[in-house]
Parts: C-alpha cells; structure tokens; sequence
C-alpha cells in the first residue's frame, strides 16, 4: 500500500484537499478517497476511463456530481 496524499480539486472558485490512497491490485491500481466522510473508489474501467465505485451503495451518502467530475478531470491530469 502507498503513503496517503491530497488531491487539491478546484471547485466553485475554492481549492478542496481530497485525501487519497493510490492502492495497486495486480495489474490494476484504485484511488481510494474520502470526500466529506464519504469514501470513494476512482479506478479505470475496460476503456481506460475513470469510473467511480462507492463501496457503501446504497446508503444515504450524496457526493456533489460536479465535484466528483472535477476530481476525475484533476486525477486524470496527474496520470498523463
């Protein structure tokens, strides 16, 4: 397993610090992040797309949709 870091995300004019884990299984690697105690897996999908997996579905738990396309874009960045 990797160190934890933070993923600075631009979003509605302020800078938000995701705390992240980057977590290698095999030839795959997830972005294991918590977004207002909301933990969240970020991992690629068959076409190299980022998706996201929120291993508590089905619970009461909201994440803002354009806050998570702003991590995505923001992680994809770091990748390339």
């Amino acid at each position: 397993m990797s160190e934890p870091f933070i993923i600075p995300v631009s979003f509605k004019g302020q800078i938000i610090d995701v705390p992240a884990k980057l977590i290698r299984i095999g030839y795959c690697e997830q972005f294991h992040v918590n977004i207002e105690n909301i933990p969240l897996i970020i991992e690629f999908d068959e076409e190299r797309e980022l998706r996201v997996i929120n291993p508590k579905n089905g619970t009461s738990s909201y994440v803002d949709k354009d806050l998570l396309e702003e991590l995505i874009s923001t992680i994809s960045k770091l990748r390339s």
